[in-house]
């Protein structure tokens, strides 16, 4: 007896089904992607530049930094905020430089006072020179042969004076600092390592105030250099200071 032939239309829509269910498992496969699939994909964006990752310390009390409120006296405002995180900070220099922000300029008196912990007595005082602009601001100790204590927590404050004979009604802002010794395996890193590499070696040991210092120094240099501008307000937001890390974000976007 004869065997039917298979017409040959069969035979190829056989092929072409097969080639189509075996398309549909491997797209049901779990874990894997079609052609198409992976087209539609987003694409990834850009690996962000290096930037500073501050660690606190483990045995930093909290509440160091306090104050930084606002003012305002008709159209006339005025913030204030010191760079320190919300715990105590340390440094490894004796004569560290204290950097703290101001919102606009102002001709205003402005004093910087340093008290160890529960003094009455200040340790330091001093009025600032005026007017001063607005943006991040500087005051090295050393310029006034002040010398922190080892171990000693010192709150340093920045006043703004409306009114001298109102001392109430003064804007304030303070933190903490604490001058620690530095471990042999930092120096060692530090000592090797390029001026652009301190910031990122102190934050990551936890010397805040030697981190923002050398990166404010670098800034300082090179004032135009953005991706700078863009590590320091890295580091300012990882302490929850939001305005001082706009304030660079908006000068590094100009």
């Amino acid at each position: 007896m004869k065997v039917a032939k298979r017409p040959r239309w069969v035979l190829v829509s056989g092929v072409v089904l097969t080639i189509v269910l075996s398309g549909m498992a491997f797209e049901m496969q779990p874990g894997r992607l079609t052609h198409q699939s992976a087209a539609a994909q987003p694409r990834k964006a850009p690996v962000p530049q290096s930037l500073p990752i501050y660690v606190p310390p483990k045995l930093s009390a909290p509440t160091g930094r306090m104050g930084g409120g606002t003012r305002g006296f008709d159209t006339h405002m005025i913030k204030v905020a010191v760079l320190a995180p919300d715990h105590v900070g340390l440094t490894v220099k004796a004569q560290p430089s204290l950097y703290w922000y101001l919102s606009q300029a102002t001709a205003l008196p402005i004093e910087l006072t340093i008290s160890k912990d529960r003094a009455i007595e200040p340790l330091f005082e001093t009025r600032l020179r005026s007017p001063l602009p607005p943006g991040i601001q500087r005051v090295a100790l050393g310029d006034y042969h002040v010398r922190l204590a080892p171990g000693v927590n010192y709150r340093w404050h920045v006043s703004v004076i409306y009114d001298l004979n109102q001392r109430s009604r003064d804007v304030v802002a303070s933190g903490v600092i604490k001058l620690q010794e530095a471990p042999q395996a930092l120096l060692t890193r530090l000592s090797e390592a390029d001026k652009s590499r301190k910031p990122f070696i102190y934050a990551e040991a936890g010397f805040w105030y030697d981190a923002i210092a050398s990166i404010s120094e670098l800034i300082e240099a090179s004032p135009h250099n953005l991706n700078l501008r863009h590590q320091r307000a890295a580091l300012t937001e990882q302490v929850s200071l939001q305005e001082v890390a706009d304030y660079d974000q908006k000068i590094k976007g100009q």
